[in-house]
C-alpha cells in the first residue's frame, strides 16, 4: 500500500507574475504537492495564505502590486512561521539581505535548478510533518471523550451561527483526528444570499463574503472550540462551497 510521503502532505502557495514560468512550475508541482495555490501577485497570494494557511511559500522577489518580500514581512508579522523560498532573477547581496531579514529559508536565483527545487521541498515537508507531529498531536484527553466534545462543539457552532447571522445550520459535522478537527456545516446561506444565487455571476460575491465573515469571526469561533476542549487551537483552512452551501473549518491542535 501506497503511503504519501511528507510532501504529498503539504499545502504550498506558488506566487509568480510570469505566467508562463507560473503555469509550468505548478504544472510540476500539482503532481508532488498535496495541494497547490497558485497568485499573480504578492496582494492575491496573502488574500489566499489567510484563507488556506499553506506550510511552504515560494514566491518571486519582485512583482506588481506587491512582491514577495513584503507578502512574507505582511505574513510574518501576523505571526505565521511557513517555510519560505523566494525566486528572482537577481543576485545582489542587498537584495538577498533584505529577503533574509524578513525569514525566507531558502534563496534561489533564477533560471530554476528544479531537482535542487524539489529537493529543498522535500526537506521542508520532512520538517512541517516533524512539528505537527509534535505540536499538533492530539491529547489523550480529548481522545478519551472525543463524542463528547464533537457534539459539545456542535451545539456550540451551531449557536453561534444562528446568532451571528440570524439563520442556523441545516447540520454541522464535528470530525476530531488526530491532528485536526474539522467542522462543517451544511445549509448555512441565509434567504437573501439564495436569492443572490439565482443569478450566476453572484456565487463569487456570495463566497468572497463568507470568507471575509469566517475570516472577520475566526478568533471568536477559535476561543469557542478553545473552551469546549479546554485547549488552544489554530484555524488552518476555511473552504466554501457556495453552490452546495457547505462551509468547512479545519483547526490544528497548538498543545
Amino acid at each position: 500500500m501506497h503511503e504519501n510521503t511528507p510532501l504529498e502532505k503539504v499545502k504550498v502557495l506558488y506566487v509568480e507574475d510570469d505566467d508562463n514560468a507560473r503555469d509550468a512550475l505548478a504544472s510540476m508541482l500539482k503532481r508532488r504537492v498535496g495541494r497547490l495555490f497558485t497568485a499573480r501577485d504578492g496582494a492575491e497570494g496573502l488574500s489566499l495564505f489567510q484563507t488556506y494557511q499553506p506550510e511552504i511559500i515560494i514566491a518571486d522577489l519582485f512583482m506588481p502590486n506587491m512582491g514577495g518580500v513584503e507578502m512574507i514581512r505582511q505574513i510574518k508579522a501576523a505571526g505565521h512561521k511557513p517555510f519560505v523560498i523566494i525566486t528572482t532573477a537577481v543576485s545582489e547581496s542587498k537584495v538577498i539581505l533584505d529577503a533574509v531579514d524578513v525569514g525566507i529559508d531558502k534563496y534561489i536565483v533564477k533560471p530554476l535548478d528544479l531537482p535542487a527545487l524539489m529537493d529543498e521541498l522535500a526537506l521542508m515537508a520532512g520538517e512541517v510533518e516533524q512539528r505537527c507531529s509534535a505540536d499538533h498531536a492530539l491529547p489523550p484527553t480529548v481522545l478519551s471523550h472525543k463524542k463528547e466534545f464533537e457534539s459539545s462543539i456542535k451545539k456550540e457552532f451551531s449557536s453561534f451561527l444562528k446568532a451571528a447571522t440570524g439563520k442556523g445550520p441545516l447540520d454541522v459535522k464535528v470530525l476530531i483526528s488526530d491532528n485536526c478537527l474539522e467542522l462543517t456545516a451544511v445549509g448555512v446561506l441565509t434567504p437573501y444570499e439564495k436569492t443572490l444565487l439565482d443569478n450566476f455571476q453572484n456565487i463569487a460575491i456570495i463566497k468572497q463574503n463568507r470568507q471575509l465573515f469566517f475570516s472577520i469571526k475566526g478568533e471568536e469561533i477559535r476561543r469557542l472550540i478553545a473552551d469546549c476542549l479546554n485547549m488552544d487551537v489554530e484555524v488552518s483552512e476555511i473552504a466554501i462551497d457556495v453552490k452546495q452551501d457547505i462551509h468547512k473549518l479545519i483547526f490544528h491542535w497548538k498543545g
